[in-house]
């Protein structure tokens, strides 16, 4: 059974919080989407594509946002883990 790694307090905030970039990268998504969706749709005189086109964008922004959470979470585990290693070695060497 793997051993359960507990972080101190400070860490877990950490290990919690979603930097900015990662939201500022799914509204990109979103808003580039939608725009060019909504471009298209007035373009070819189809206004109510705008409707189906938020639908996709709003779909697109939230996967977009799940997956970047989940990447940032495992390269914030990984370095929490590498330090918390490094201290076991320095005490052990000590």
């Amino acid at each position: 059974m793997p051993r359960q790694q507990r972080f101190s307090p400070r860490d877990e905030v950490y290990l919690a919080s979603t930097s900015f970039e990662v939201y500022m990268a799914a509204g990109g998504v979103f808003i580039g989407l939608f725009g060019l969706l909504f471009l298209i749709s007035i373009k070819t005189g189809f206004e109510l594509l705008v409707w189906p086109a938020l639908l996709v964008s709003v779909l697109a922004g939230y996967i977009t946002l799940n997956r970047l959470e989940k990447r940032e979470r495992k390269r914030k585990l990984a370095e929490l883990e590498a330090e918390y290693a490094a201290k076991e070695r320095r005490a052990v060497g000590d």
